[in-house]
């Protein structure tokens, strides 16, 4: 490498040999009193190097590359030299080195692995004597080029052939330059719709925390007096809420609202837009009246928004809670979904056309708070094994008040274990492939079919009544599959309908076979189940069909799933 550390280290030391990946930096390198330079992307520094030396090789290599170049760096040093390991990738033990060259004094600089007291207050040394040689001018800055978001293509190919000197840099915000960051001031009110909510409410708070005095809740309907009362008596004395009433998916309670909120008489700051409804569905069971309930309110409630928005104050920004469901997907949440793709797209084209800043955030999963203060252990447990977890209020509201500089008008805030997430996707999707962390296949497998292929029929039912019984294990978090019996009903499991869709999205990755909704409906024991799995894996002509598919279950709530479930009978 030619950075500035290894040429001043190189100069301390008086170094006449500098092998380097960039031969576009030789100039630069000349110019440090470097002598004799030679290309590091090719084994020949080695011939090189023991040719300058007449045989004798080198006294310190300080080496960042790997591969076959590790011991070609071996080669170069001379009986008692030293060899400085700063790589990451591919790196030789001790042991190793040893075995190599034996005379070669081996150093492995790893500052990761200190324990975190003692790596503060390293790198605080480190950085700290690095500024310091900067301020007074010993350093000088490396060269820096700069490209644009439009330009990365170019920049990456120019970095790939090493043709750059010092440092290339892509400037993020050069097309947000015009676009001013979201303020919080005194001076200003702010609305938030759905704000008796809990989401509502916890961004009350943080409103408050950052010096709002003004806020506007409004909601479908206004909560008793207590209610109120109680927000009041948990905020500073000067700060005032204004209670409202109004229907945003309605134009004229929406134009009554804003008209009691320009009779404040304290300039409309912005909207925090977190109101929504859910009106969950399997897709086939989706009616005008299910999707115009979710529509309402994101659709219509966005659109009539931001019109009085640009009626009473042009210039007031607006934020828009919406959901990762909008960009990955959610069982029964089609219309919800798609309710809030619309919100992204429309305030994504409202930023971009400079009326306003806009910004659509789309939300993972809360904990504490909304749906999750609602569920169980074992369905915040389910959530998790599917590498979806769950955001704190602070922690979600630190980084949507941490975007509001950031010029962007579209972001996701969440939290994911992309590999787990994968691994529970019934099939494969190369639009996630990116997201695995060896590019392998995401499945994982409970079961060995090939290997059963050769096996007799008893040996086969055997394997697959494990296999039903493990996945129910996994699904259930029990630590011993033992504890579930191999004529174990559902019902007496506590498989609830959400769990049901795991177990069934479980097997059909592990399988690689589709299977229906209502899987544990039809096949309410473990026996049944293991001779349905049977038929459908060696008796193709049973496999699921199109219209099996479209159970009568599938028209059922997931409160009514659940009553179905424990009142199953063999």
């Amino acid at each position: 490498g030619v950075g500035q550390a290894a040429v001043q280290i190189a100069k301390a030391v008086g170094a006449e040999i500098f092998a380097t990946s960039s031969v576009s930096k030789w100039d630069h390198l000349r110019a440090q009193g470097v002598q004799h330079l030679m290309n590091s992307r090719t084994l020949d520094f080695k011939k090189e190097i023991l040719s300058i030396t007449r045989e004798q090789g080198v006294d310190i290599v300080l080496n960042s590359l790997n591969k076959d170049y590790i011991p070609a760096g071996l080669d170069v040093l001379s009986s008692k030299g030293r060899f400085i390991e700063l790589g990451k990738i591919g790196v030789w033990s001790k042991e190793r080195v040893k075995e190599y060259a034996p005379e070669v004094e081996y150093h492995n600089f790893d500052l990761s692995e200190l324990p975190i007291e003692d790596l503060n207050t390293l790198n605080y040394e480190i950085l700290k004597t690095v500024t310091d040689q900067i301020a007074a001018g010993e350093y000088s800055p490396l060269p820096i080029t700069e490209y644009d978001l439009g330009d990365m293509s170019e920049a990456f190919e120019v970095l790939s052939r090493g043709a750059n000197t010092g440092k290339l840099v892509v400037n993020l915000t050069s097309e947000l330059d015009n676009k001013e960051p979201i303020e919080i001031s005194a001076n200003f009110s702010y609305l938030i719709t759905g704000g008796f909510g809990a989401l509502g409410q916890a961004l009350l708070m943080k409103l408050v925390e950052r010096g709002a005095k003004h806020i506007a809740l409004c909601g479908r309907r206004i909560p008793d007096k207590g209610v109120v009362q109680s927000i009041e008596d948990s905020l500073p004395e000067d700060v005032i809420v204004y209670p409202f009433s109004c229907d945003i998916g309605n134009e004229h309670s929406t134009a009554e609202l804003f008209d009691n909120i320009n009779a404040m008489d304290i300039p409309l700051g912005g909207i925090f837009h977190t109101a929504g409804v859910l009106a969950d569905a399997p897709v086939s069971s989706q009616t005008i009246e299910s999707i115009n309930t979710v529509f309402s309110a994101k659709v219509i409630g966005t659109d009539n928004l931001l019109f009085e928005l640009g009626r009473i104050n042009s210039s007031a920004f607006f934020v828009g809670y919406s959901s990762i469901a909008s960009i990955l997907g959610s069982a029964g949440q089609s219309n919800y979904a798609a309710a809030n793709a619309y919100l992204d797209y429309r305030l994504q084209l409202e930023d971009a056309l400079g009326k306003r800043r806009c910004i659509a955030i789309n939300w993972g999963a809360w904990a504490e708070i909304g749906m999750a203060a609602t569920m169980s252990e074992q369905q915040i447990q389910s959530i998790e094994d599917r590498g979806i977890y769950m955001l704190s209020p602070k922690e979600g509201l630190r980084r949507l008040f941490r975007s509001f500089g950031s010029g962007v008008s579209n972001l996701a805030i969440s939290e994911f274990d992309w590999q787990r997430y994968l691994n529970s996707m019934p099939v494969e999707r190369d639009y996630y492939s990116l997201l695995s962390s060896d590019g392998a296949s995401t499945q994982v497998s409970l079961i060995d079919l090939e290997s059963l292929n050769d096996q007799n029929l008893s040996e086969r039912r055997s394997a697959i009544s494990l296999f039903v019984r493990s996945s129910i294990a996994r699904v259930l978090h029990y630590e011993d599959v033992e504890d579930i019996s191999p004529d174990a009903r559902f019902a007496d499991l506590g498989l609830d309908s959400l769990v049901a869709v795991e177990l069934k999205n479980g097997m059909e990755a592990a399988l690689g076979i589709r299977l229906m909704t209502s899987l544990v409906f039809d096949y309410p024991t473990i026996p049944q189940l293991a001779e349905f799995l049977m038929d459908s894996i060696w008796k193709p002509e049973v496999a699921v069909t199109e219209e099996s598919l479209e159970s009568d279950v599938s028209s059922l709530s997931d409160e009514e799933l659940d009553k179905a479930l424990l009142e199953l009978t063999i």
